[in-house]
C-alpha cells in the first residue's frame, strides 16, 4: 500500500489565515468592525509503503504583502482606553446595546484571580491592542460574522491578553497577532460557533489562535474548540505553550492540527491534550501536533486522542527537505506523550535527524476509514522516519526510548528501520493519561 503524505505551507511571511487582514489580493479593503466603536480618554497623544515508496507533494501559496490595518485600532498613548462597546451581537448585525469597557495599557492587578468562583466577563465586540504593555482582560467577545478576529495584536510589545472568552465564526480566526514580541496569552478560551456539524469547515482560515513573527511568546491555560486548527504559529522562535487544551479540529486541509509550529525553533509545548471525537463526525484532522521546519522543539506531557486523516500523524516533525539553518530539524524531543485512536501514524519525523521519542505510548490504532474518510495510507504505522525534499533528505539518528504499545489493529511498528538509531519498544497494557479539563473563573459563574 502506498502512503502519500501531502502537506501545504505558505512560504511567505504570513500564514494563509492571516491574509484577509493583510489585503493580499483577497480583499480590496481593510476589515471593518462589527459595531461602531468610539474611543474616549482623559489624555490624547509520509509516504511510506511496504515497498519503501515515498511521494511528498507541497502546495505553495504565494501573494504580495501590503500594509496591515488592524480592525478598530487607533494610534493611542493613553493611561486608560474606554471603548463604547456592544453587549452581544447577532449574525444579522442587529443594533447592539452599548456600555463602556475599559482596557488598561499597563499591567494592573487582576480583580479576580484565576479559578476564583464568581468572576464575570463584560460582553464586547472585537478589540485591537493600541499600545505597548497593554492588558486586555475581562471580556466576552461574541460574533464576528465578517471574519474580524475577536482580539488583534499587531506591532505592539509586551501585551497581555487574559481572562478573555472568544466566540468566532467560520469567516475568520478568533485571536490574531503579528510582530507582537513579549505577548502573553493566559486564561483564554476560543470557541468556533455558527459552524455546520460534520465534515470539514468551508474555510481553513477559521483558526482559533493564529500568530506570526513574534518572539518571547507565552501561552498558558488556553482552550480552543472546533476551529480549523487550534493554534497556528509561524516564525515564533522560543514560543512556550503550557496547559493547552484543544478539541474537535475541523480542517479543511492543510489545517486540522491542535497545535502547529511553523519555523519556530526552540519552541516548547508542555502539558496539553488534543482530543478529537473520531467516529462521531465531529472533527476533520491532519497531523494533531505539527512541528514543521522548526529545529529543537520539545513536545511533552500530553494526550493525543483521535485522528481520522488518512495521512495525518499524532506528532509529526517535518523539515520539508529544507537545508536552511533553523529549519532543518537536527534535534527535537517528544516525552511522556500518549496517543490513542490514531490511524496513519502515531509518531513521525521526516527529513529529520536527532529526534528522540522518550516514554511515549500508543494504543487502539484503527485500520479502516472513519467519518467518511479513506483508510490510513500507512497501514496504521506507529513510528515513521521518512525522506522528503528534492533531492530527498533521509531521516536518521531517530531514537525510541522506552516506548510502549497496546491494542494495535496491525503489527506495523517502525518504518524504515535504518532511520532509527534506537528502538526500545515493548508491548504492554496501559491506561492513557487523562485529558486536560481547564476550568476558568467565569465558568463558575455561569
Amino acid at each position: 500500500m502506498r502512503y502519500v503524505k501531502r502537506w501545504a505551507y505558505n512560504l511567505n511571511k504570513f500564514p494563509l489565515e492571516l491574509w484577509p487582514y493583510y489585503n493580499l489580493g483577497m480583499t480590496d479593503r481593510a476589515p471593518t468592525p462589527t459595531a461602531t466603536i468610539t474611543v474616549t480618554a482623559t489624555k490624547q497623544t509520509h509516504t511510506h509503503t511496504q515497498t519503501h515508496t515515498h511521494t511528498h507533494t507541497h502546495i505553495h501559496t504565494h501573494g504580495s504583502e501590503a500594509a496591515y490595518v488592524p480592525p478598530a485600532a487607533m494610534p493611542l498613548a493613553l493611561p486608560t482606553v474606554c471603548i463604547l462597546a456592544a453587549i452581544g451581537c447577532t449574525l444579522a448585525q442587529e443594533l447592539p446595546v452599548q456600555k463602556v469597557v475599559c482596557v488598561s495599557p499597563r499591567p494592573v492587578p487582576v480583580n479576580v484571580a484565576p479559578n476564583t468562583p464568581g468572576c464575570v466577563l463584560a460582553p464586547s465586540p472585537p478589540v485591537a491592542a493600541t499600545a505597548d504593555h497593554q492588558v486586555i482582560e475581562g471580556l466576552l467577545i461574541r460574533c464576528a460574522a465578517d471574519g474580524i478576529p475577536g482580539v488583534t495584536v499587531h506591532g505592539f510589545r509586551n501585551v497581555t491578553v487574559r481572562n478573555v472568552a472568544i466566540q468566532h465564526s467560520v469567516a475568520g480566526p478568533g485571536l490574531v497577532f503579528v510582530e507582537a514580541n513579549g505577548l502573553t496569552i493566559v486564561n483564554v478560551t476560543v470557541r468556533l460557533v455558527t459552524a455546520t456539524t460534520g465534515g470539514p469547515l468551508p474555510n481553513a482560515g477559521a483558526v482559533g489562535i493564529s500568530g506570526a513573527s513574534t518572539e518571547s511568546l507565552r501561552l498558558d491555560r488556553v482552550r480552543t474548540v472546533g476551529g480549523s486548527s487550534g493554534i497556528y504559529l509561524l516564525g515564533c522562535p522560543g514560543a512556550r505553550l503550557t496547559n493547552v487544551q484543544g478539541s474537535d479540529m475541523r480542517g479543511p486541509f492543510p489545517r486540522g492540527q491542535c497545535v502547529q509550529f511553523d519555523k519556530c525553533p526552540n519552541a516548547v509545548l508542555d502539558t496539553f491534550s488534543c482530543v478529537n471525537r473520531v467516529g462521531t463526525n465531529a472533527s476533520w484532522t491532519e497531523d494533531n501536533i505539527s512541528v514543521y521546519q522548526s529545529n529543537n522543539v520539545t513536545v511533552r506531557n500530553g494526550l493525543i486522542d483521535g485522528n481520522n486523516s488518512p495521512s495525518g500523524d499524532g506528532v509529526m516533525f517535518e523539515s520539508g527537505g529544507s537545508r536552511v539553518t533553523g529549519q532543518t530539524i537536527t534535534a527535537g524531543r517528544v516525552e511522556d506523550v500518549d496517543t490513542v485512536h490514531q490511524g496513519n501514524g502515531c509518531f513521525g519525523a521526516w527529513a529529520a535527524s536527532g529526534v528522540v521519542f522518550h516514554n511515549v505510548r500508543a494504543s487502539r490504532t484503527h485500520c479502516t476509514g472513519m467519518d467518511g474518510r479513506g483508510k490510513p495510507l500507512s497501514g496504521a504505522l506507529v513510528f515513521s522516519g521518512g525522506s522528503e525534499g528534492s533531492p530527498p533528505v533521509a531521516s536518521r539518528g531517530l531514537q525510541i526510548i522506552n516506548g510502549t504499545y497496546s491494542e494495535l489493529c496491525a503489527n506495523n511498528l517502525v518504518w524504515p528501520g535504518r532511520a532509527f538509531a534506537a528502538t526500545q519498544l515493548q508491548a504492554g497494557n496501559f491506561t492513557p493519561r487523562s485529558s486536560l479539563n481547564l476550568v476558568f473563573c467565569w465558568e463558575y459563574a455561569l
